[in-house]
């Protein structure tokens, strides 16, 4: 069942939706909640504001960046994209996916 203005498997609390990411299945069980207001989702400033929420909790779920691995740096940077793209589809939301989009067509939304 889909709840309303949160991921599928988002809990609220305080009237909130809580949004968990998970990381890679490879990567073990960690997750990381986004809290969200559906009313975000209808203007573009909310949308960005939630979209740049989303990144920052991939970044951390998918965790910390070894330095001078790039091996590590290309697995990460998948997992981290993998998340976002499962977390844009999860929400649901026309803006938000569209905001995805768009990023990833120019490339412009790395740390919003």
């Amino acid at each position: 069942m889909r709840l309303p203005g949160a991921f599928a498997i988002a809990a609220f609390t305080a009237g909130s939706p809580t949004v968990p990411l998970l990381a890679a299945p490879h990567a073990g069980p960690p997750a990381v909640s986004v809290r969200y207001d559906a009313r975000e989702l209808r203007s573009a400033d909310g949308v960005r504001g939630v979209y740049s929420r989303v990144q920052q909790a991939a970044q951390q779920a998918c965790g910390a960046l070894p330095p001078l691995d790039r091996w590590r740096t290309a697995d990460r940077h998948r997992c981290q994209a993998q998340t976002l793209e499962r977390a844009v589809r999860t929400v649901g939301a026309a803006p938000l996916t569209a905001h995805h989009r768009a990023c990833q067509r120019h490339g412009t939304c790395a740390g919003s």
